[in-house]
């Protein structure tokens, strides 16, 4: 019977170095919650400029909590675009019927419509109550949501089915 052979035999210090952060860059680049984060970074732009562009007084002036709203949900349609194509592509791949598609689209709005009321709720309290900068006010209210974002999107938005059996 012949011995396994391990793999640090014969690799000295650095190609084991070497070796493990290859092996960490490669679970990362696997990884649904950093694929998940930054599409949340492209949403986090998408959302930071229109809440720019439609609350700021030297721009349209409107109000923080409807200017938040809009650009919360514009946001929330190019996460799902991506979020769809990448983070849960897999999933995506298996259920591709327009019909499918809008049940995620529908579930992933639901789940993250509550997170957007969350989101408005911490950034008014944090906006006219503590007297924070609305955009570093905005930044934290989607950090403090996110997590919820990702756990309920990953349990019930791309979930994966399993398929009825025929007897």
């Amino acid at each position: 019977m012949q011995k396994l052979k391990n793999p640090s035999d014969g690799m000295t210090r650095l190609q084991r170095l070497r070796h493990l952060l290859h092996s960490r860059v490669l679970l990362l680049h696997e990884s649904r919650f950093l694929h998940f984060c930054i599409v949340g970074c492209t949403g986090l732009a998408v959302d930071m400029t229109l809440l720019f562009l439609l609350s700021d007084p030297r721009m349209l002036g409107w109000g923080l909590t409807r200017s938040k709203i809009l650009s919360a949900e514009t946001a929330l349609l190019n996460n799902f675009i991506w979020n769809d194509m990448w983070t849960f592509g897999a999933v995506s791949r298996d259920q591709r019927s327009l019909k499918q598609r809008i049940r995620r689209f529908l579930k992933f709005n639901l789940i993250c419509s509550l997170g957007i009321f969350f989101n408005v709720v911490i950034l008014n309290i944090e906006f006219n109550w503590l007297h924070m900068n609305r955009y570093i006010a905005n930044l934290v209210a989607i950090g403090i949501v996110s997590l919820w974002n990702y756990k309920s999107n990953k349990k019930f938005s791309w979930r994966v089915s399993p398929q009825p059996t025929v007897t």
